[in-house]
């Protein structure tokens, strides 16, 4: 009888212990999820190397986030930023990395025709197609983003063929359209992007005959004046006097030696050692 009542007691118990935890079915992430691994991206990194692990993770997780919310442009954007950092700060095969360029324009084409549907936006003024948008951060960041991913996918075409293929344009309306809309997204990163390609990007007849080398230094300047703790705003800007303006070299030495001798922003630890990588090597250069 005492065996009895013991068992018929255990099975009271178990009966009235809660069974949620072992049936539920596994939580899909949230975007929350997607970013507290995204903020987790530099663990592991070694020097300018990141690790391969957190990033996936980040990048695994915006994609299930993106499965249930194909249209989020939020997640979009932060899915090609996530891209962007795996191929540029992890070690990857170039097929690899060519493969992550390829998503992230896919990505950009998508969120493009969320933000603008059938509206050529490249054929209007970049400040009316800026006047029209309400969240005007969010869509500076699918531009931004688009331009990127373009002159990623063009850079593993060769510079001549992206620029035949009409990338250049691409890229330049993307990122104009990115400073009408919010020019301090990304530290920055809107100037930085135009300076850039006006800095280094070929002239090619009926192709780029609209490259300006004044017009990256007043971009990238502008970048500095607005994100001054961006490294890769000084890095672009002292690059680009170097190779445009000559009589400058002293003014971009003093800036790659404060690069160099900055502290990393721990909120962008891999970027910036890799700019003061950069740095060192323009440095040695020239010397």
């Amino acid at each position: 009888m005492r065996g009895l009542v013991g068992t018929a007691a255990m099975l009271v118990v178990l009966a009235s212990a809660p069974q949620s935890a072992a049936a539920a079915p596994p939580r899909s992430p949230s975007l929350e999820d997607a970013d507290r691994a995204w903020s987790r991206r530099a663990e592991a990194a070694q020097a300018e190397r990141a690790a391969p692990g957190p990033v996936a993770e980040a990048i695994a997780a915006y994609e299930d986030v993106l499965d249930a919310d194909p249209r989020n442009l939020e997640v979009i954007w932060k899915l090609q930023r996530a891209l962007h950092y795996q191929g540029e700060f992890t070690k990857l095969s170039p097929g690899r990395r060519a493969s992550l360029w390829e998503r992230g324009t896919e990505l950009a084409e998508r969120a493009i025709a969320v933000l603008h549907g059938d509206t050529p936006w490249n054929e209007r003024d970049p400040a009316a197609v800026a006047a029209s948008i309400e969240d005007r951060t969010t869509a500076g960041a699918v531009h931004f983003w688009a331009a990127v991913h373009w002159g990623l996918w063009g850079e593993t075409k060769g510079a001549l063929p992206a620029v035949r293929k009409g990338i250049a344009k691409r890229i330049r309306d993307h990122g104009v359209c990115a400073i009408e809309l919010d020019e301090t997204y990304e530290r920055a990163g809107p100037h930085r992007l135009v300076g850039r390609l006006h800095a280094v990007a070929p002239r090619v007849p009926f192709f780029t005959g609209w490259i300006d080398r004044d017009l990256a230094l007043r971009h990238l300047e502008r970048a500095v004046e607005l994100a001054p703790e961006d490294l890769y705003n000084r890095l672009y800007l002292a690059e680009a006097r170097l190779g445009l303006r000559p009589e400058l070299r002293d003014l971009a030495i003093l800036e790659l030696e404060a690069i160099v001798a900055a502290q990393p922003d721990p909120e962008h630890l891999v970027e910036d050692r890799r700019a003061q990588s950069l740095a060192r090597t323009l440095l040695d250069a020239n010397r």
